[in-house]
């Protein structure tokens, strides 16, 4: 391997001094570029002739190389090739050889990733809401590039203040943003806590280049001098030129680095408790200093063992906090947390240090299957939070690999977008309507019913109803999403019930109220346990006693409404305004429940299933059904409504008369006893709609 190098600065190629650069010999105002030269074989004619602009946004871009093109240099051999091509190949360049160097150019293209793809902090592509006018220089301001302030804390800010700062929001606060503590509840804990931080950010020439993004979120997050490990050329933030560099001017590759990078922070700082081993495509939760949280949290389990920060979607669960990974770990190495007697064990294993002559692709990359292997084998767990304290932002891939941020490669329950839109053109409130399409054939009928649906809901008052209890995580999102489903309607009230929560949920439901006068809370201190969702009796007894709460304050307030909407208060992907709409197209029903689905995960792929099991019962099938009955239903988005005994499935449509006919109750399932009774007093038109789709799990 080359010698590592320590600099306080990478020199990178401008235009001046770009080596590939050659001016046209009869014309010294053109150039060319050898590079595309030397990779398409083009020897004669002004093939290779390069615009100054776009040498400047080669040099802006990673150095290329023969077998490593950047962007710009795809873009062009992809310019070039087409018309080759047209031309039936040139000298040096034959049409078959063009075609297939025009195959293998899309593989170096800037990937604009699908829709919910692309991965983006809201702050690089927004402004904060915070932020008022630019303040002119004067006097009594001697200081340029100072903007006014409107955050109750601050007055006056400038870019760089803005960029840092951690009360930066795109959206009006309808409460404080989660502090660490309450985001991810403490587990118990062992060893020795942490007080010395050692912290390296691994960084690789990318496409999309992702190093600053990861870099605020660093400091933002509280640790200010981390050290970059540089695999290649780097263009590094002007602003991070102060901190610690080891550069590998000719790239030895992610798993090298990974393991380079330990051993040096292992070597240089000994004393460490925890060494944070960061890749570059890697945006930490901001909102709140996050590692003195981790200084109060590690280390979870019996014994201090190795934490992942990141959660991808393979991992993702449906109860918020800390746990051990029941199987081998394999999707991601974005942000590991080693204390150090793991730190030494790892990097002195014979197996760990074999994986570069041992392992396929020349043991260069898979550091997550490494580790997963690693710590398996060793007996070590792997801990790890759900939302996750990091989401992987890296739309294209560095040069280590191909692969896109898609998948399991990113995670879909992010703490930092609880409060603030994260990806590009996201909302709170969005659902993945584009992923539940109809069957062509159904599509006209679906469409036809969207709108007739929504005809009839701007004509109807509907008052939405829900349970409340530790759901502090949820609230933001279920705000935004209950906002804009009650304006679909002519009018629209809230009405919540929480009880004994012990996190910021009552906070948050109090400001709500304050901002919007539709909104009802009821709270209360009862003093009982809470019950996992398990089919237990006493459970539903006290459900039913909550959901009554509720049902009592709407009917007293608002029975003169026309619908009654329940709403779990903590589903992770909120539901489909479009299938409520479907709901209402439809006639001659007296309750509607929701094709509810949640995610099962495997190493190898993920499936939704059908959940909320117990509530369901099929025509003349009064007894429970098994949950693999339930899970193994194929329902598809446009079919007609089916009728059932009773469900729910996480959101259920009620007309007004039929909930008022009849109340909870809990010698079964509260859904299914408030079905019974209200069959019993002749409304016991209840369907299951296909269309109406609600997501458990966090999209």
């Amino acid at each position: 391997m080359p010698p590592q190098t320590s600099l306080g600065k990478l020199v990178l190629p401008t235009v001046e001094t770009c080596p590939h650069r050659r001016c046209v010999a009869e014309d010294a105002a053109r150039f060319e570029c050898d590079l595309l030269r030397t990779i398409s074989g083009a020897t004669v004619g002004s093939w290779c002739e390069v615009q100054p602009d776009a040498c400047r946004a080669c040099c802006e871009s990673f150095p290329p190389a023969a077998n490593r093109w950047n962007p710009v240099i795809a873009s062009l051999l992809f310019d070039l090739t087409d018309q080759v091509v047209t031309r039936g190949g040139i000298e040096g360049c034959s049409t078959e050889a063009a075609r297939t160097l025009h195959s293998k150019v899309h593989a170096a293209l800037e990937v604009e990733a699908g829709l919910g793809q692309a991965i983006v902090p809201a702050r690089v592509s927004g402004q904060c809401r915070f932020l008022g006018e630019r303040l002119p220089t004067n006097a009594e301001n001697p200081t340029q590039g100072e903007w006014q302030c409107h955050h109750p804390s601050h007055h006056v800010t400038t870019a760089d203040h803005c960029r840092l700062c951690r009360d930066w929001s795109s959206l009006p606060a309808i409460s404080r943003p989660l502090t660490p503590r309450e985001m991810v509840p403490p587990s118990p804990q062992c060893g020795p806590p942490v007080r010395k931080w050692a912290v390296g950010v691994l960084t690789a020439p990318r496409r999309e280049a992702t190093l600053e993004w990861c870099l605020d979120s660093l400091v933002r997050a509280g640790w200010e001098r981390p050290h970059l490990f540089v695999d290649g050329l780097v263009r590094i933030p002007s602003r991070y030129d102060h901190l610690p560099i080891t550069w590998h001017e000719q790239p030895v590759g992610a798993w090298p680095n990974s393991w380079l990078a330990l051993a040096e922070l292992v070597q240089s700082q000994p004393e460490a408790d925890a060494y944070l081993m960061l890749q570059d495509d890697a945006v930490l939760y901001d909102r709140g200093n996050l590692r003195e949280y981790l200084e109060s949290a590690l280390w979870p389990g019996d014994k201090p063992s190795l934490v992942s920060l990141y959660c991808s979607q393979a991992y993702t669960v449906l109860e918020p906090g800390w746990r051990a990974l029941s199987r081998q770990w394999i999707w991601g190495a974005l942000a590991f947390v080693f204390p150090r007697e793991l730190a030494r064990e790892f990097l002195t294993d014979p197996e760990v240090m074999a994986h570069r002559w041992s392992h396929p692709q020349n043991g260069l990359s898979h550091v997550d299957v490494l580790i997963g292997e690693w710590t398996t084998a060793r007996g070590h767990a792997v801990h790890y939070p759900c939302p996750s304290l990091v989401q992987h932002v890296g739309n294209t891939s560095c040069i280590w690999s191909n692969l896109n941020n898609q998948g399991f490669r990113r995670a879909d329950w992010f703490a930092g977008d609880l409060e603030t839109p994260f990806a590009r053109d996201d909302r709170l409130a969005d659902f993945p309507e584009h992923q539940f399409r109809c069957r062509a054939e159904l599509q006209p009928d679906y469409s036809r019913r969207l709108e007739i649906g929504r005809e009839r809901m701007s004509q109807r008052r509907v008052v939405i109803c829900g349970l409340c209890r530790n759901v502090r995580h949820f609230l933001p999102k279920f705000a935004a999403r209950t906002e804009l489903l009650g304006a679909m309607f002519g009018d629209y009230r809230v009405v919540l019930f929480e009880n004994d929560s012990t996190d910021a949920t009552l906070e948050f439901l109090t400001d709500w109220k304050k901002h919007n006068n539709r909104v009802h809370v009821l709270s209360d201190r009862l003093g009982t346990v809470r019950f996992p969702q398990i089919r237990s009796r006493e459970r539903a007894a006290r459900m039913a006693e909550y959901r009554n709460r509720y049902r009592e304050y709407a009917l007293e307030h608002f029975g003169d409404f026309d619908n009654l909407i329940v709403i779990d208060t903590d589903l992770g992907g909120g539901w489909s305004d479009d299938g409520v709409a479907n709901t209402f197209s439809h006639e001659d029903w007296d309750f509607v429940g929701s094709c509810g689905l949640v995610r099962t995960s495997s190493d190898h792929g993920s499936e939704l299933i059908h959940f909320d099991a117990w509530a369901f019962r099929a025509q003349g099938h009064p007894q429970a059904h098994a949950n693999v009955e339930v899970n193994s239903m194929i329902l598809e988005r446009g079919e007609p409504l089916l009728p059932v005994s009773s469900c729910f499935g996480g959101l259920g449509v009620y007309r007004m008369p039929a909930i008022q006919s009849a109340e909870y109750g809990g010698s079964d399932c509260e859904h299914v006893i408030l079905h019974d009774r209200m069959r019993q007093r002749g409304f016991g038109r209840t369907f299951l709609n296909p269309s109406q789709i609600v997501l458990y799990s966090p999209s």
